[in-house]
């Protein structure tokens, strides 16, 4: 009997032990995940104190095979560098020239970042580089944008997290830049070299 016994406390308390986890993470997890839903994720603009300097350094974006890399300067140049390497076509390498770049303030409060002459065969090499500029669509306006002989970007503002993971990382400068493509999620440039 005092077998049986202990047979039951102790899966009892397992259905108890995973009962309560199961209820705490319930109650706790998604009110993380909301907060950080309703943080103004994607579309929120940059931190109080933002400032045209903020958008000099080395940004990037892709991955190794496909990446697009800006260098803006504190002048009001900037220059692109886009590298293509994948398996189904001939690489692609690409470098502007110096050219012009500049801040224009929305009334949403999300600065478009104008890049003359920028070329998207980074984020689509079906593109040829050979032609600056393309359509996109503002997806925190909900609105086509054309960007006729330049790239735009959007110069979001990115929340701390409420939770840091281990090895988790805050956006430099709490702002990163993306291409209105029509998704959120689609090519964002981060800060790698102030």
């Amino acid at each position: 009997m005092k077998k049986w016994f202990m047979i039951v406390l102790v899966i009892g308390s397992a259905v108890v032990t995973t009962v309560a986890i199961w209820a705490l993470g319930s109650l706790i997890l998604p009110v993380l995940f909301v907060r950080a839903a309703n943080a103004g994720l994607p579309c929120e603009g940059p931190p109080e104190g933002f400032s045209q300097t903020d958008l000099v350094g080395t940004w990037e974006a892709g991955v190794p095979e496909q990446r697009d890399t800006l260098i803006l300067r504190e002048d009001g140049k900037y220059r692109q560098l886009v590298h293509v390497q994948l398996a189904t076509r001939p690489p692609v390498d690409y470098e502007s020239d110096w050219q012009e770049w500049w801040l224009e303030n929305q009334d949403n409060g999300i600065p478009y970042l104008h890049l003359e002459g920028m070329r998207l065969c980074g984020f689509n090499p079906e593109l040829s580089c050979g032609q600056a500029g393309g359509g996109g669509h503002d997806f925190c306006r909900n609105t086509s944008l054309k960007m006729s002989g330049e790239g735009i970007l959007l110069v979001l503002g990115v929340p701390r997290p409420i939770v840091s993971w281990p090895g988790s990382t805050f956006a430099a400068r709490g702002i990163s830049l993306m291409l209105p493509a029509g998704s959120e999620n689609s090519w964002g440039y981060t800060l790698k070299d102030p």
